[in-house]
């Protein structure tokens, strides 16, 4: 999801909106809403991981795709994500979210997959508002610092060096913008 202290949730319906950012994620699937039942061995913003243990104690395989969140009135953000497919054909998705739901909504992608390496959220403005288009851009560029920092082996961002300062202004300004959106 964008950040936890925002409120995204799964959209209560499929919305044109929805579907044009569908079409551009995965033109040759549709999003549909899948139970979410959270097994022991699953840990939050995991599921890669969590789908691939589930895998070897139960079977089935890993669908990729993208779980689409919705911010009223804000924007729609896809975040890359996986889910468990049993041996019956049935998706479900294992992972914890926060907030805790009991559904998502998700676009399966059979042209992509997760090699260990961050794929970014794909954000939609609902409206053509200046901010919010600030705020997406923001999100994009404190991605790609994440990303160029990657520590090899452990697989986790150590930001140094001059991009430390940018990183910082960045998540201020970040913070500052979803307060002024919250207070909409």
């Amino acid at each position: 999801m964008l950040n936890k202290t925002i409120t995204t949730h799964t959209p209560q319906r499929i919305t044109p909106d929805i579907l044009k950012l569908c079409a551009k994620l995965s033109p040759s699937t549709s999003p549909q809403y899948i139970k979410v039942r959270v097994f022991s061995h699953c840990q939050p913003n995991e599921c890669f991981n969590n789908v691939k243990r589930h895998i070897i104690r139960h079977g089935g395989c890993i669908q990729h795709g993208w779980a689409i969140w919705l911010w009223p009135k804000v924007m729609l953000d896809a975040e890359f994500h996986a889910v468990w497919l049993d041996n019956m054909g049935n998706y479900l998705d294992i992972s914890p979210h926060f907030p805790v739901t009991n559904k998502i909504l998700f676009l399966p992608d059979n042209n992509r997959v997760f090699e260990g390496r961050r794929i970014d959220n794909v954000r939609r403005a609902l409206k053509n508002d200046p901010i919010v288009l600030e705020l997406i851009k923001i999100c994009e560029e404190m991605v790609k610092i994440q990303v160029n920092n990657v520590v090899p082996l452990m697989g986790k961002s150590m930001i140094m060096g001059d991009e430390v300062d940018r990183y910082k202004y960045l998540q201020t300004r970040a913070f500052k913008i979803r307060e002024q959106l919250d207070r909409r």
